[in-house]
């Protein structure tokens, strides 16, 4: 889409600048810095454009627009602009109107303005500087041989010794004690015989000593493999299984016990030592040397050492590992704390982490802030009741989300502790954007940053909100990145029976699908090696790899996720492919469905799909959701049908509606939404609870032909449905 360049605009604005600083009686000369300041603004927006229309960097439109009206101006105010897109020297410039000077100053401060509201060049800016800054960073690092981020951790204890770096309520801790408690985990590890680039297992809830242990590991060259402390039986033994470990330290509450010693004899099969994490244990590792453990691992810079061993959330299927560099990870930790605007040091920030540290989101979130000098409050999971109390106890500025938490929150009733706390910045992903408002009025947050990534993705979207611009993206490209990325970043057709990539039956090529419209997101990748992939698994590998895209040769990513872009450059998630469903002839996005009912009072948590009915083409629309007040019998069937039906096209209006009990019954240990069982189990009355754990006290209902509301669906009504003798 192009963007008209409104001319008039740009030279009234000029024009009323300069006309209000003319008639303003001025006594004292401006500071060169002032005007070069606002004069230097303007060329960065230019980015040093030359007077060419083949440029691709600037539009000529918008050049040729600020090039004539600024000149204008500053002829009529016999001032001359030094000015690189007319390459005047800045020694040549003879300031002999101050009046003149600030004249030109304002006009193109306000020209400045008006073309970066349009633009967001600033914004971009700032991200491609940060990005540009991590790669300076890290290459200095790997010149000292120090380019882990433990080194940044090491350097932030030494500044600040005395300050505190990990609240929790089993115990704090200031940086010189932390960097010590790591110092002793590093020593005990190389006694166990932990060498550079091993995994070793870790089955934690958070607690001070997860994110010792993680840093003692990058200490002495290994990482951790963050396993789930809910998983069991065979899904444990897989995660341990992929990632070569020999050791697992996991926890000593009563639930992971229980589930480390059901499978204690299959982990000492496949040669794993499970290591209990108990008050024993943390005894003998207060005799270890509090100094740092040896780093020769780090003197050959070509080493790829390992960050961590992070799985798959597993909402569709089984968790697949992925690898993390400490080099990567260096990159981004080294700029962290800009990324938000979050302030480490000494009365600095504070983040809250309730999320598991084993999820991506959590993991790197505090690490990084570690890194970047930022201190911390864990709390072992989430606790609706304790939340508030702890944020305000710790002294905590920011916390993390993920998936439903915020919907958690709102869940609950209202309390003094809503607004008592200092928290000024949430930031995470997965925020649904009808709760957005709702959560900044009821809270008091002012900040919000949300971002799109995955655990193995090769792309991350940020957008950083102080206002309800933009509210619900999950990203922005300002001018400059969307320039960046256009041939990076792509929306393509998929087929909708298949769910692969659609080709052209002439070409064989896929479809380029415009921004606005939306698709699978494909990320074009140098070679195979720009994506570690995932570990030990190379056939799950290669299926997130797609060649011969839109020419023999080429190879890309797929995320998986359709996502969109608008004209003002705010991404826009879309759906997660496979989430979605075909019925009646038609695609229907989950998403679009779940904020629909998540607008619903009595709604307080909505996870939708497709379920298969015999004799039928396609999936019917279901929706599992838990009730605010948990009662069936009390809930208004006729509402949320209305809403429904005003709200969604006919095809997408759910056919049946599964209540399940209690908010959070539907998510995984992660907070998010986990379809597989529900969808498997589907809708026949009998199969209630073969798939879905409790699932048997769980009561359908559904929208008949005709119906005012949702009633309740017996089986009777499955038999009649299957044998055709009913319409939906």
């Amino acid at each position: 889409m192009r963007r008209t360049v409104d001319t008039q605009c740009v030279d009234d604005l000029l024009h009323q600048s300069a006309d209000a600083h003319c008639n303003r009686e001025i006594t004292l000369n401006p500071p060169r810095s002032i005007v070069w300041g606002a004069v230097l603004d303007l060329e960065v927006l230019a980015l040093s454009t030359p007077k060419r229309s083949d440029n691709p960097r600037l539009p000529f439109g918008l050049f040729q627009t600020i090039h004539t009206s600024v000149s204008r101006h500053a002829a009529k105010y016999y001032c001359h602009l030094p000015y690189r897109l007319s390459q005047a020297p800045l020694t040549s410039t003879p300031f002999k109107a101050s009046t003149g000077l600030l004249a030109v100053a304002g006009g193109v401060a306000a020209t400045t303005a008006y073309l970066d509201a349009k633009l967001h060049v600033r914004k971009d800016l700032s991200v491609l500087s940060r990005t540009k800054q991590g790669e300076k960073n890290l290459s200095s690092a790997l010149k000292a041989k120090k380019a882990s981020g433990y080194f940044l951790f090491e350097a932030a204890a030494h500044r600040q010794p005395n300050e505190q770096c990990v609240w929790s309520r089993e115990g704090t801790y200031t940086w010189a004690q932390a960097y010590q408690r790591v110092s002793q985990y590093g020593h005990y590890f190389q006694d166990l015989g932990v060498q550079p680039l091993e995994y070793v297992g870790v089955y934690l809830y958070n607690s001070p000593d997860f994110v010792f242990i993680w840093l003692a590991l990058l200490s002495i060259g290994a990482a951790p493999a963050l396993i789930n402390y809910n998983l069991a039986s065979a899904a444990l033994l897989h995660c341990v299984k992929i990632s070569g470990t020999r050791l697992l330290i996991f926890d000593s509450a009563s639930d992971c016990v229980s589930r480390i010693s059901a499978s204690d004899k299959e982990l000492r099969d496949l040669g794993v030592q499970p290591i209990l994490l108990d008050d024993g244990l943390k005894g003998k590792i207060d005799q270890y040397p509090t100094s740092r453990p040896g780093t020769a691992c780090f003197d050959d810079s070509s080493r790829m050492l390992p960050f961590a061993l992070m799985y798959t959330s597993g909402t569709t299927g089984l968790p697949k590992a992925a690898p993390l560099g400490i080099h990567r990870n260096y990159a981004a930790a080294s700029t962290s704390p800009k990324s938000f605007g979050q302030k480490p040091g000494p009365g600095g920030d504070r983040t809250y982490f309730c999320i598991p540290m084993y999820h991506g989101t959590g993991g790197l979130a505090v690490m990084n802030d570690l890194m970047g000098g930022q201190s911390i409050a864990v709390a072992p999971k989430f606790s609706l009741s304790r939340f508030w109390q702890d944020c305000i106890d710790s002294k905590s500025t920011i916390f993390v989300y993920v998936g439903e938490l915020v919907r958690y929150l709102l869940s609950a009733p209202s309390s003094s502790n809503d607004r008592k706390h200092q928290i000024r910045l949430v930031w995470g992903n997965g925020l649904s954007p009808e709760l957005w408002s709702r959560f900044q009025e009821r809270f008091g947050i002012s900040e919000i940053g949300e971002f799109y990534s995955s655990t193995e993705g090769v792309m991350i979207l940020v957008k950083f909100y102080r206002s309800g611009y933009g509210t619900g993206a999950i990203g922005h490209h300002g001018w400059l990145l969307r320039r960046q990325y256009h041939e990076q970043i792509m929306p393509v057709k998929i087929d909708a029976e298949t769910g692969d990539i659609w080709r052209s039956p002439d070409t064989g090529f896929a479809k380029r699908l415009p921004y606005e419209q939306g698709g699978e997101i494909l990320v074009k990748l140098a070679s195979r090696q720009a994506w570690a992939g995932y570990y030990g698994a190379d056939e799950a590998t290669k299926k997130k790899l797609i060649e011969n895209v839109f020419e023999k040769g080429d190879l890309f990513y797929r995320t998986g996720d359709a996502l969109r872009r608008d004209a003002d450059g705010h991404w826009f998630f879309m759906d997660r492919l496979g989430d979605t469903y075909r019925w009646k002839g038609e695609n229907v996005s989950t998403t679009e469905v779940t904020q629909v009912l998540g607008t619903h009072p009595s709604i307080a948590e909505a996870n939708v799909y497709g379920v298969k009915i015999p004799s039928h083409d396609g999936r019917a629309g279901c929706a599992a959701i838990a009730l605010n007040d948990g009662n069936a019998d009390t809930f208004d069937w006729s509402s949320v049908a209305t809403l429904l039906r005003k709200e969604l096209p006919p095809y997408a209006v759910p056919v049946f509606l599964r209540v399940r009990e209690g908010v959070g019954s539907m998510a995984t240990d992660n907070h998010k939404h986990n379809k597989v069982h529900l969808r498997d189990e589907g809708v026949d009355p009998r199969a209630l609870g073969t798939r879905v754990p409790d699932g048997k006290r769980d009561r359908l209902f559904w929208l008949p032909t005709g119906s005012a509301k949702y009633v309740a669906f017996t089986q009777g009504d499955w038999d009649k449905l299957t044998q055709l003798r009913a319409r939906i």
